[in-house]
């Protein structure tokens, strides 16, 4: 049976464990209804994980014993963050698990000029984000920034060379692009109704490559789904 995983900053080289975090211990005794004898897998932020046994859970600790290390999986082939355009609270928080699960390292609401929903709850995509990062198997936390408007994002994201990529279904498929694409790479998706003609306008004016995802139209959700997943884990051709 796959054990549940806890991602945090614990120091999996000691062999037995206090944890004091309220949300780790309100989860394993309320939610998941661990006690004394049973297992879970901790994972210590960018580094390995570890089988642990828990030993000892009071009102306002955990106590475990390190039994078992593994290394730490490759997440994915490319580091990706990835710039959506800030949908309906639902929607946007689907494309934050939904991404997580598909390897992304950054995520970044975007302002655009077809943008409805101009604020999101960044605590709890935050959390969402971290619990997708959990149950996917991941030893790090895709990293999520606050709403940026479309000129900063552009910015923002060429100021680390990456290779920087729009979704429209006036580009190219991904498999004529995939050759070019950089171990670091930017994605942008846009809005429900579409980037703006000054958008894309801008965008390749700024030496973005235009990738579509195919000749069917996608909700903006769905095509930040499958982007990152081709970006993230689909090798060069």
């Amino acid at each position: 049976m796959r054990l549940h995983r806890f991602i945090g900053d614990y120091d999996l080289s000691q062999k037995k464990l206090r944890l004091t975090d309220n949300e780790t211990i309100r989860q394993v005794r309320n939610v998941l209804r661990l006690g004394v004898g049973d297992f879970l897998m901790l994972v210590e932020r960018g580094a390995g994980e570890a089988r642990c046994s828990i030993t000892n859970l009071g009102d306002a600790f955990l106590e475990v014993e390190v039994l078992e290390h593994a290394p730490a999986p490759a997440e994915a082939l490319r580091s990706v963050a990835l710039y959506c355009a800030a949908l309906k609270r639902d929607n946007f928080e689907f494309v934050a698990q939904k991404a997580t699960e598909a390897g992304v390292a950054r995520i970044v609401p975007v302002r655009t000029e077809r943008t409805i929903k101009q604020n999101l709850n960044h605590v709890r995509l935050e959390k969402i984000v971290k619990e997708a990062a959990e149950q996917s198997g991941r030893t790090t936390v895709p990293a999520v920034g606050e709403v940026m408007p479309f000129s900063e994002a552009i910015v923002d994201a060429q100021a680390v060379g990456r290779t920087v990529i729009a979704c429209d279904a006036s580009g190219e498929p991904f498999s004529a692009l995939a050759r070019d694409i950089a171990d670091e790479a930017a994605l942008f998706v846009g809005p429900e109704g579409g980037w703006s003609e000054e958008e894309l306008a801008a965008m390749r004016g700024a030496g973005c490559a235009v990738m579509s995802l195919g000749a069917l139209m996608l909700r903006a959700e769905t095509a930040a789904t499958v982007a990152s997943y081709l970006v993230c884990q689909q090798k060069n051709v």
